[in-house]
């Protein structure tokens, strides 16, 4: 993985013509990102596809591009082609309309609040693993994308309207 020799940014792999470090980042996420940062630092630059990323692993780093200087960088075009998956949620606005649904689900984040959400995340859990071992007793196959949707469904679920 060559280091991306571009004037004034980060230290970063070079990628491929076109679409950058794409191929490498799909064969294996966790292991190419986690090499980038071994290889590169906090700070990595490299090209996806034809958009310029950049792959912060520093909690400063994070916290000055989310909290301190939020308003200077945007979601990108990116976001235009996961819209119609997302809406116009959180994770997918800017501003003003960011901040303003921002502050409806603060309270969710309050200290204290977390310790009945951790024993529903465990149990919720242990109830997966006990299917599971049924299953591997059994010999039967999991489906694991729908196995991790139901795990993520029903702990939403009992989370907001308790253990249901």
């Amino acid at each position: 993985m060559p280091a991306a020799a571009t004037r004034g940014a980060p230290p970063g792999p070079a990628g491929f013509p076109l679409v950058g470090v794409f191929p490498m980042a799909r064969r294996d996420p966790l292991g190419f990102f986690t090499e980038c940062v071994r290889r590169h630092g906090d700070l990595v630059a490299m090209r996806l596809g034809p958009h310029r990323v950049y792959l912060l692993r520093h909690p400063d780093h994070v916290k000055h591009v989310l909290q301190d200087n939020a308003r200077a960088y945007a979601k990108g075009p990116t976001v235009s082609r996961v819209r119609p998956l997302f809406g116009k949620s959180l994770t997918m606005v800017d501003g003003e309309r960011w901040r303003g649904r921002r502050r409806h689900v603060q309270p969710a984040f309050q200290p204290g609040l977390h310790g009945s959400f951790t024993s529903v995340v465990l149990q919720t859990v242990a109830e997966l693993l006990d299917r599971w071992r049924l299953l591997a007793e059994r010999g039967e196959p999991a489906d694991l994308a729908g196995e991790m949707r139901r795990l993520a469904q029903t702990i939403i679920i009992r989370a907001c309207f308790g253990n249901i």
